[in-house]
């Protein structure tokens, strides 16, 4: 049992499909696991999302990076780091809504997953 504190699950969001401010879930992106040679790939993938996260729910938009646990450690941790780097939460991965999900090229999308999903070189 684990006493940490997770991140903030609702913000503020500012897109234009309402006219004014309303709660909506904080995005939750979810890392799969892969060793990784080099872990720039996966800082330029997550750039990437957060600057399309900005410019449909506005400049101030919070996200989750949440990894999933495994053998292979590398993406994750170069996952956390960005999100160290940048001010953004970074915890384990386990039953929460996931707005999109970053993967290595080749890896196959869920059966049933219906969320983007970002790719790196692995």
């Amino acid at each position: 049992m684990t006493t940490a504190m997770r991140a903030r699950q609702l913000f503020d969001c500012t897109c234009d499909r309402r006219p004014e401010p309303h709660l909506t879930p904080v995005p939750r992106v979810v890392i799969t696991p892969a060793d990784i040679a080099d872990p720039s790939g996966i800082w330029a993938t997550l750039a990437e999302v957060w600057y399309d996260l900005t410019l449909f729910h506005g400049p101030k938009v919070p996200m989750i990076i949440s990894y999933e646990q495994g053998e292979s450690t590398g993406a994750a941790d170069a996952a956390c780091a960005w999100a160290v780097a940048h001010g953004f939460p970074a915890e384990p991965h386990g039953d929460e809504f996931v707005a999109l999900r970053i993967a290595p090229y080749g890896f196959s999308q869920a059966p049933g997953e219906d969320r983007p999903v970002y790719r790196y070189d692995a």
